[in-house]
């Protein structure tokens, strides 16, 4: 018997067809194949590597009449599978609602999982590298901008767009976590985490 789960119905613009978005606890898959008759692509949960998600607004002559959503799914061999839908007009809230409810799904089923494997390489090795952040047992650093912060002063901030991870004593010294990048709702989860071990 199957684990309880959740499809969702999504249209990828005005002229496209529907397509379905099955989530399992197991796997993912999902229509994104040209012919209604061809099998869905289905990424099994222990072959995921990371999953970014975002949506952007969708203006038309200075109005806002919609918004895209997009879900990128890698695998640990590097294939991605891309879902993108999006909404109009009426359709707005209950497409928004169906994104808020797939991403917290996204979580629960899978990203959880991720970021606890990636805090276990982190124990394993005390370092870890991910989304162009180096953290260890003594901070993050970000080698790009030369940019180190003890984790006794590391501060998070939340934007809509991105993340914040700063320095208490210094704010000026700063670094952007840019949403729907890969890495990037890993990498903010764990420094979470591994600050609140620190405070």
């Amino acid at each position: 018997m199957e684990k309880a789960g959740a499809a969702f119905r999504l249209r990828g613009g005005l002229f496209d067809r529907e397509r379905t978005l099955r989530l399992m606890p197991d796997y993912l898959e999902y229509d994104n194949k040209d012919l209604v008759s061809e099998p869905f692509t289905r990424v099994r949960k222990e072959d995921m590597a990371d999953i970014s998600y975002s949506a952007d607004w969708n203006i038309w002559y200075r109005f806002y009449v919609g918004s895209t959503y997009r879900i990128n799914i890698k695998t640990k061999d590097h294939r991605v599978l891309r879902v993108k839908f999006t909404s109009y007009f009426s359709a707005n809230e209950k497409v928004n609602d169906a994104y808020d409810t797939i991403v917290n799904l996204l979580w629960e089923y899978y990203l959880e999982d991720i970021v606890t494997e990636r805090l276990e390489e982190f124990e394993a090795s005390k370092k870890l590298q991910l989304a162009g952040f180096t953290l260890t047992e003594h901070g993050v650093t970000v080698p790009e901008k030369k940019l180190f912060i003890e984790w006794g002063d590391v501060e998070l901030k939340e934007y809509e767009a991105y993340h914040m991870v700063y320095n208490r004593q210094q704010p000026t010294e700063h670094q952007d976590i840019r949403l729907g990048e890969w890495g990037s709702e890993v990498l903010y989860s764990i420094i979470k985490k591994l600050k609140k071990r620190t405070s």
